[in-house]
């Protein structure tokens, strides 16, 4: 009587880090890449999102409007779920591994040497964030005595250094709500991607777009837990109503 032998399968677990993410987004932006480089790719679905951000809160609605009906034009309704695939990927990978995501994407696909632009990696920030946080005897106790406890980064790049402070505030049982993040960039690209980022960790702050060295400013833009604290959750929300009645009408329009 013969046996039959059973053999073992072994199962390949995908561990899903940092590295997971960042490389899966990649492979994503790389894979549309054809009758339009995989930069201005990048930049189109960079522009969708923030342009959708900023128009929830009520601002830059004309761009707002403009930016889409450029991309509408562009793009098929396939790309726009890839884009969609994207900052899902994104926002899951921010939420559970919470550091810098969008920023080391971006330093893959081009570094720009010219505007020396080489962002500063995860272990960096974490330093930086301990050699910051060894200045107070009680950081907690600092936090807790003022109205708002600015963090500012004259450099913000992604806005890696804030979520990496972010991230450690809150394991040090710090209330973040007090926590005001604001930074400058030269690159407009860059402060999308900061505040992006902060408005997925749901951090409140500011970016400027502008040059530190000269003082010369282009724009100032807020995260949504900004906004509330300045302007009410209530007009968020109207603001929010608006916007979807807007997307409607620009989807009529185009369908017409």
């Amino acid at each position: 009587m013969s046996r039959k032998i059973k053999k073992s399968v072994t199962t390949k677990t995908t561990v899903k880090n940092a590295k997971y993410y960042q490389d899966e987004m990649l492979r994503l932006f790389e894979q549309k890449a054809g009758k339009y480089s995989v930069k201005e790719i990048f930049n189109d679905w960079l522009e969708w999102n923030f342009m959708t951000m900023e128009a929830m809160k009520g601002f830059s609605i004309e761009e707002f409007r403009n930016t889409i009906h450029r991309l509408l034009k562009k793009y098929s309704k396939e790309d726009f779920e890839d884009f969609q695939k994207i900052s899902d990927l994104l926002e899951e990978g921010l939420t559970t591994i919470q550091e810098d995501i969008l920023g080391v994407v971006f330093m893959k696909m081009e570094p720009n040497k010219k505007l020396g632009q080489f962002f500063t990696p995860t272990c960096a920030c974490e330093l930086m964030t301990k050699l910051n946080h060894s200045e107070y005897d009680n950081l907690k106790k600092a936090v807790e005595e003022k109205d708002v406890f600015e963090v500012g980064d004259p450099t913000c790049g992604c806005g890696a250094m804030f979520i990496n402070y972010y991230v450690n505030a809150k394991k040090e049982g710090i209330d973040t709500d007090k926590i005001c993040f604001t930074g400058i960039d030269l690159d407009r690209r860059c402060v999308m991607m900061a505040i992006l980022q902060m408005e997925l960790l749901e951090m409140a702050g500011e970016v400027q777009w502008g040059d530190t060295l000269t003082r010369k400013m282009y724009g100032k833009y807020i995260t949504s837990k900004e906004y509330v604290k300045r302007y009410g959750r209530t007009k968020l929300l109207m603001n929010m109503l608006m916007y979807h009645k807007m997307v409607d009408e620009i989807m009529k329009e185009m369908t017409a």
